[in-house]
């Protein structure tokens, strides 16, 4: 048996969203635990004729955990943006990313370097980022 290529998994579509599924807990939560934990990731990686071809560059989806009375939902969503309409009706990659070259033309370094200053520029925002509130 072939062991499976584990960094290709990164580039697999996970196209569902999802709202408030209760999940399945095996011990039990502190009651004094609650509050929200959100993940910003790439999840939609191919389209009919093409594929981004970096972890960093897939359309993002928020993922969240919500914490209340020793129990925990999970919900997910895509960020509507520009760049996931266009790619999604016109099933392509429309933008030069940080590893993707959405054209055959030979100026997508061009492309590149004119995303990288902000003047071509996609409005998927799959990065992570963290918010912490003290109270």
């Amino acid at each position: 048996m072939t062991e499976p290529n584990l960094y290709q998994l990164g580039f697999e579509n996970q196209t569902e969203e999802l709202e408030n599924v209760d999940l399945k807990i095996e011990g039990k939560i502190p009651q004094w635990l609650k509050g929200s934990y959100i993940v910003n990731g790439s999840v939609q990686a191919k389209f009919k004729t093409a594929k981004y071809n970096h972890w960093f560059d897939g359309l993002a989806m928020l993922k969240k955990f919500e914490i209340r009375d020793g129990e925990i939902s999970y919900s997910n969503k895509f960020l509507k943006t520009k760049d996931y309409l266009n790619n999604n009706v016109q099933d392509k990659i429309n933008y030069t990313t940080f590893g993707t070259n959405s054209s055959d033309t030979p100026f997508y370094i061009w492309e590149k370097f004119l995303a990288l200053t902000g003047n071509i520029l996609s409005d998927n925002t799959s990065v992570s980022t963290s918010h912490f509130l003290q109270q």
